[in-house]
């Protein structure tokens, strides 16, 4: 049994130590198998251990079958939990479990972190082979069951380049005819996105306390539409529809609480990314309007006003709704508004 190991840059030193140390040991163990001894008369002879002992097979069968579990120790503590980044750009970096520097995983192609897309939107549940070699070659179904092992053999590559060929992925785990990716204790921004979104808002609902500080906890972890730089991946519709419209609510609830603390410039830096995001929320161009006119800014609600009729013709050919007129000549026409609380 001799096992073949990849240099990993990020495997910790003594993960590499122990992988050497079990290959040399394999080899030194099944020597006396590969070498045939001699008689004195110079003709083959039964085969003997280095050490000139009788082979004994049943130690032989022992020593393989720790070597195995040895090895399988080895891969546990190298394969480190997983951070995936979604919202925006994909990025996945794999944590060793020993302490040292997280490494950021490079894919082959960009099919190869399609197959990873696919595995992270399907969750807990383990994805159908025929589903995702539909999704990746639709128009292709003859080579579609070896592209799709091709492409997993290269994304196990990628996760685990310090595994030896044939070895079992520790975060690809095949389950029947079915695939199910693990993080082994990591994270996923969408997923953590999402759940702190909507306990956020529901506490706000509630009344509970800390809605705020959860909410702007969620908001910090959205930086962009899920799977940014694959904007077509048809999977990725729906959870990309829902976590924008949770993001949408959860920056406008946040503003309005800020704004009800008097923290404007929150309030405003929130709609403005949240503007930036999608130029045509109407609630929060009123929103703004809203908080120029409790700083006596009059002015910048006109301001506010015509961008906002910019951005909807731009966008959507059409023009702002009544009530986002009515606020603008409402908060124009008064010379100055007392902030709430004062």
């Amino acid at each position: 049994m001799r096992w073949r190991w990849r240099s990993c840059a990020g495997t910790s030193l003594r993960v590499r130590r122990c992988a050497r140390s079990v290959s040399r040991w394999c080899r030194s163990s099944s020597s006396w198998r590969e070498t045939p001894a001699t008689s004195s008369a110079g003709e083959p002879g039964p085969r003997s251990s280095p050490a000139g002992r009788p082979p004994s097979r049943p130690l032989a069968a022992a020593g393989g079958e720790t070597a195995r579990q040895l090895v399988e120790v080895i891969l546990d503590e190298a394969a480190g939990p997983l951070d995936v980044t979604s919202l925006g750009a994909l990025s996945v970096e794999r944590r060793t479990r020993t302490g040292g520097r997280a490494e950021v995983v490079h894919f082959r192609s960009a099919q190869v972190s399609d197959v990873l897309r696919l595995l992270l939107l399907a969750g807990r549940v383990p994805a159908p082979r025929e589903a995702l070699m539909d999704a990746l070659w639709p128009d292709d179904p003859g080579n579609a069951a070896h592209n799709l092992h091709t492409h997993l053999s290269y994304l196990r590559r990628a996760l685990e380049p310090h595994a030896p060929p044939r070895a079992p992925s520790r975060y690809v785990v095949r389950v029947d005819d079915a695939y199910r990716l693990e993080l082994r204790g990591g994270s996923w921004d969408a997923a953590a996105f999402e759940a702190e979104a909507t306990a956020g808002l529901r506490a706000l609902a509630t009344g509970e306390a800390g809605a705020g500080e959860r909410l702007a906890g969620a908001l910090a972890r959205y930086r962009g539409p899920l799977f940014a730089d694959r904007p077509y991946l048809a999977a990725a519709g729906p959870l990309r529809a829902r976590l924008e419209q949770l993001m949408v609510d959860a920056s406008l609830e946040y503003a309005a609480l800020a704004r009800g603390r008097g923290e404007f410039r929150a309030a405003e830096a929130c709609l403005e990314r949240l503007l930036a995001e999608d130029a045509s929320v109407e609630p929060a161009y009123r929103l703004l309007m809203e908080l120029a006119a409790d700083q006596d800014r009059p002015e910048r609600v006109a301001r506010i006003a015509e961008r906002c009729r910019r951005a909807l013709r731009a966008l959507l050919d059409a023009e702002p709704s009544p009530e986002t007129e009515a606020t603008a000549r409402r908060l124009t026409s008064r010379a100055s508004v007392s902030p709430p609380g004062r």
